[in-house]
């Protein structure tokens, strides 16, 4: 049973600095002329969050490039600093001291307006794709059947906890940033991932792994 959210981050595209894009408009640009499946990126696996944003993002752009899964994020990272690959769709946060560095280039985060922890990096959606937004979010939830009263007392507290001073602090000190939903609001959303992420998934032809 739906209980509660608590906290969500988000995804960024990243290119190695000698991939020839210093905003969105050009990466778009250079995939387009390049050719289907001729520019490659990674992700740290086949469903994984960065994957789907990617194949959204392309939903969006009009672009089909070739998915390379690495099955583990430090694997992808290694190459990616190296430049054995150029481009890579994944949550934000272990990246922000790359890109901060200037050894990856950020060409947008998936987050409806611009992250806190990355306030010089610009959203997806304002570049000219509004309504772009493709999070990790976490949530707690009860076992089937526990009662309904128990369930509200609950998500009521958590609510609370989450909306703390404390809370926030440590929240955005991982990279994170706070999302009280109550049983409801938790339910409502866990309902629109799945009809939005079954039409990219669909629409991507991805099969079970």
């Amino acid at each position: 049973m739906a209980v509660g959210q608590f906290t969500w981050y988000y995804n960024v595209l990243v290119v190695h600095p000698t991939f020839p894009a210093g905003t969105l408009e050009e990466f778009v640009e250079t995939c387009k002329r390049r050719g289907p499946d001729q520019v490659s990126y990674g992700s740290p696996g086949t469903g994984a969050t960065g994957h789907l944003a990617m194949e959204y993002l392309q939903s969006h752009t009009g672009t089909k490039l070739r998915h390379v899964a690495y099955g583990s994020r430090s694997r992808m990272s290694k190459d990616l600093l190296a430049g054995d690959i150029l481009v890579a769709m994944d949550n934000l946060p272990p990246y922000l001291r790359h890109i901060q560095s200037g050894a990856l280039r950020a060409l947008g985060v998936s987050s409806a307006k611009r992250w806190f922890a990355a306030p010089d990096v610009p959203s997806i959606a304002e570049q000219g794709y509004p309504g772009f937004e493709a999070a990790l979010w976490w949530y707690i939830a009860a076992p089937a059947g526990m009662r309904l009263e128990l369930v509200k007392k609950l998500s009521d507290e958590i609510v609370k906890g989450i909306r703390s001073e404390a809370a926030i602090k440590r929240i955005r000190e991982s990279g994170a940033s706070e999302l009280a939903g109550d049983t409801e609001d938790l339910a409502r959303h866990i309902m629109a991932e799945k009809i939005k992420w079954k039409r990219v998934i669909d629409a991507a032809r991805l099969e079970p792994q």
